[in-house]
């Protein structure tokens, strides 16, 4: 989990780790990644994804190069990524005191 804090937090006032989290919440410019989100994948268009199932994917970590194709990329590695980060920022925030469940994590739009 990545927050981007573009407005300091004020000096001089004593804050607990979820009124700090709910501040750069409240205060970032960077939080409607939802909006966002929609608005890149609205704008990628099916013959840019088509075929990427077979597409080489090279991943450079550290020194080393990695490939793989494209869907055993997707299913190996970048899936079991996002819900290890997702689950454990979830752990986190909820061991901190913040009162989130499976509605949160599962949404109700």
């Amino acid at each position: 989990m990545v927050i981007f804090v573009n407005n300091p937090i004020p000096t001089g006032v004593k804050y607990s780790f979820l009124d700090k989290l709910v501040y750069i919440i409240k205060t970032s410019k960077n939080i409607d990644t939802k909006t966002k989100t929609v608005a890149f994948l609205q704008s990628v268009s099916a013959e840019q994804i088509n075929g990427s199932e077979e597409r080489t994917v090279t991943l450079k970590l550290r020194d080393k190069e990695t490939r793989f194709l494209g869907q055993p990329y997707l299913l190996n590695f970048v899936l079991p990524n996002f819900y290890f980060h997702l689950t454990a920022a979830y752990a986190i925030l909820r061991h901190n005191g913040l009162e989130i469940g499976k509605m949160d994590y599962v949404g109700n739009d």
